[in-house]
């Protein structure tokens, strides 16, 4: 295929659909470099609040990086790393939807999302340890975060695969659901972030990213802070709470 990404805007919404059906999703370097610059064209569009991110097919999200390319490229500059960097720092609400299991560097594209979205018969597994490889050092940051320390060594040190109930009690999904309601609960999970405040939503993001990477800067956060409370949106807020009516939000 041609064509690696799908893009679709449906009003303060991207889709992006990852469209490797045929090798289950999975990803080369220059698929990852395409992914990179896609996000980044996203990143400054003050129109949108939500990405979602998902995969053409029913076998698998995303096999994570096509295996052919990992012998010939210096991965002290992980292309992967970067793409899914960019995705957790995207100033937008971002929701995974997983339509089938999810592997190896994929698994951090979906870490990288705010909230991920799966389907029942669904597994996750990080191979690295298998074929020597190690994993770049942000997504297994997010693992910690996402899993705690004892699963994420399971995973990374134990090559252990997880089911999707499994998933859905540790917390890496917000939701499980039937294949056939995954669209349904990913359009309303996105209807609803795109209903939040904006700058709040940014802010709050951006400072949570900042703990969990160890720099967080209480200056910068004071202005964060300090923006939202002086901010129409805030205004809004307020007056669509007394007055009993949905916040009409503009992100400022």
């Amino acid at each position: 295929m041609d064509n690696p990404f799908i893009l679709s805007l449906d009003g303060p919404r991207a889709n992006i659909t990852i469209n490797r059906p045929e090798k289950r999703n999975a990803l080369d370097i220059t698929d990852l470099e395409r992914l990179d610059t896609l996000i980044g064209e996203l990143q400054g569009r003050k129109d949108l609040r939500v990405l979602v991110l998902t995969a053409a097919g029913d076998k698998a999200f995303c096999a994570g990086v096509d295996l052919s390319d990992v012998s010939s490229f210096d991965w002290r500059d992980n292309p992967l790393e970067r793409v899914c960097d960019r995705i957790a720092d995207l100033p937008l609400a971002t929701i995974c939807a997983l339509n089938g299991g999810v592997f190896g560097g994929g698994v951090d594209l979906a870490q990288a999302c705010d909230f991920r979205i799966g389907v029942r018969g669904m597994k996750l597994f990080i191979p690295p340890v298998r074929i020597g490889v190690h994993y770049h050092l942000s997504g297994m940051r997010r693992s910690l975060a996402c899993f705690g320390a004892n699963v994420t060594r399971r995973l990374y040190l134990g090559a252990e695969m997880l089911g999707d109930e499994d998933l859905l009690a540790l917390g890496f999904l917000k939701s499980l659901v039937a294949a056939e309601e995954l669209q349904a609960a990913t359009e309303a999970l996105a209807d609803h972030l795109a209903g939040l405040a904006p700058l709040a939503y940014r802010g709050m993001k951006a400072t949570l990213n900042d703990l969990l990477n160890e720099r967080a800067d209480p200056a910068t956060i004071s202005e964060r802070i300090g923006a939202c409370f002086t901010s129409e949106d805030m205004a809004e807020g307020l007056a669509a709470m007394k007055e009993k009516r949905p916040p009409r939000f503009q992100g400022r």
